[in-house]
């Protein structure tokens, strides 16, 4: 849920070149980068919340004159009370060619966070996209399915008489005459919404 303290600096509309929407905190996002990082700081268990687009960080030409403010994509605070990151996201081909450019806002970003007990961190789809992320996107939709009492009640005493693995929790529920693909989804489902640890 993103923090009011930080409202987005500019409305994030929508883009004909470039895939935009609002994830289910109602934070807004312009690139599928963007929402696929969002799913990965959300599923961080010391996650608190993200603001879009929250700050404008003051910018100077090279000489010396006032330039446009610099609007870095979000602010990510976590419950633990760790420095907030102000974060760049940015698609690697989108950085050559631009870098002596890039370079200065960037500097400019980490100058203002560092100011403010935060961090500055910039993410490319290389720290973004893998197995991670592949995971929690294919947890997501199971989490918000409805609760099956029943099967989670039968997946939660198998895991509790010590099997570890989701085919031997598998295995065990088809050895006692219920259906495994039944109680499948609902492992699923609980793991997604961190009930069950993996």
């Amino acid at each position: 849920m993103p923090d009011a303290r930080y409202p987005p600096t500019r409305k994030i509309g929508i883009q004909t070149r470039s895939l935009t929407g609002t994830m289910p905190d109602s934070n807004r996002y312009e690139s599928s980068l963007e929402a696929d990082f969002m799913v990965l700081v959300r599923n961080d268990p010391d996650f608190l919340s993200f603001n879009a687009q929250p700050v404008a960080v003051p910018m100077t030409r090279p000489d010396g004159r006032p330039a446009r403010p610099y609007k870095p994509d979000g602010l990510v605070q976590w419950k633990s009370g760790r420095k907030p990151w102000l974060v760049e996201i940015k698609y690697r081909k989108d950085c050559s060619g631009q870098w002596r450019v890039l370079r200065r806002k960037f500097r400019a970003s980490s100058d203002f966070a560092v100011a403010r007990g935060w961090l500055f961190r910039v993410f490319s789809e290389d720290r973004i996209r893998g197995p991670r992320l592949q995971n929690l996107q294919f947890l997501e939709e199971y989490g918000r399915r409805r609760a099956r009492p029943t099967m989670e009640g039968l997946v939660r005493d198998v895991i509790a008489s010590g099997k570890t693995t989701p085919f031997d929790v598998m295995a065990e529920i088809a050895s006692q005459g219920a259906s495994s693909a039944d109680a499948l989804p609902s492992l699923w489902r609980l793991i997604a919404r961190r009930e069950i640890q993996i």
